[in-house]
Order: structure tokens, then C-alpha cells, then sequence
């Protein structure tokens, strides 16, 4: 059995063979995403003709490779992680007109000690032992809320401020 470090790798290397043909041109990348309490690895497959892609979590679907131990099983299932969620993507228009972002960002609070790697990403401010960070709403639909993270790139791009959020 892989450990998970190998399963990235394997995936990453094999996931092209798995996708439908409009895939094979696709860049395909595996990186740390830092989240509330933890940091997740992404898999993230780029079709040449778009600017955004989704992340698929490899943690769960490591769990499963575990459960079943057949990585082709567990390569087409993130193929149809992928693709599932490359469509879902497709229909999210989020609010991009810089003067809206601002109406579209919400709070949130998190331990400060067992987020410092996110918040070296994202604007923050100290609030007792938590930290306050930034949060936009992208979209809400029938499936939920859709949030990103504030990045100081994005605030800065907005020529918005923690300060000013």
C-alpha cells in the first residue's frame, strides 16, 4: 500500500489517462492548500482554454485507495471528481465587479495558534487568543456557500484594506 506522499504522486503522474479526451492537454498540479485548522492537498487539473479550475481533495479520496487498495478504481473516481466538479464550476458566476466584493465579505473567526500557516496568506486581525479573517462569498445556491479566502494579493488588487474591510 502507497503512503500518501507516493498516492500524490502516482495520481498526479496517472489522473490524464483516466480523463475524457478534452483532458490530455490539461496541466495537471498538486499542492498544500492551507485551511481553518488544517492544511488539505489539492489536485488540480487546468484545461488550456480556462482561467480557473477546482480543487479535488486527496485526503478523502486517499481514503478510499486505503479502503479498496486498487488505484485504478481510486484514479477514476477522482476522474469523475474532476470532471463533476470542472462543470459545477462552469455554472458559479461569482461577483467579480470590484465595487460588490466589498458587500460580499464576511467574518470569520479562528484559533490563531492552530492557523498560522493560514494566516500568513490572509489578512487578519487579533482578536484575544483568535484571529479574524476575511472571507468572500462567492456564490450561494441550492448546494451551499461558496467562500474564498481574502488574500493580501486580492485586497491589494482591490485596493481594499484589512483596515478598510
Amino acid at each position: 500500500m502507497m503512503d500518501f506522499n507516493m498516492f500524490q504522486e502516482v495520481v498526479k503522474d496517472n489522473i490524464l489517462n483516466s480523463l475524457p479526451a478534452e483532458y490530455k492537454e490539461a496541466s495537471v498540479s498538486v499542492h498544500a492548500v492551507p485551511k481553518v485548522n488544517r492544511t488539505l492537498h489539492a489536485l488540480t487539473v487546468m484545461l488550456p482554454d480556462r482561467n480557473k479550475a477546482p480543487n479535488i481533495y486527496l485526503e478523502e479520496m486517499y481514503e478510499h485507495y486505503q479502503q479498496n487498495e486498487d488505484i485504478q478504481t481510486t484514479l477514476a473516481e477522482v476522474a469523475d471528481a474532476v470532471v463533476e466538479a470542472t462543470k459545477e464550476m462552469s455554472k458559479v458566476n461569482p461577483v467579480l465587479d470590484a465595487d460588490k466584493i466589498q458587500d460580499n465579505v464576511v467574518l470569520c473567526l479562528v484559533n490563531s495558534t492552530q492557523n498560522e500557516e493560514l494566516l500568513k496568506e490572509v489578512p487578519n486581525r487579533s482578536f484575544q487568543d483568535l484571529s479574524v479573517i476575511y472571507r468572500w462569498v462567492v456564490c450561494v445556491d441550492q448546494d451551499g456557500i461558496r467562500k474564498r479566502y481574502r488574500t493580501h494579493i486580492s485586497v491589494y488588487f482591490h485596493d481594499l484594506s484589512a483596515y478598510f474591510l
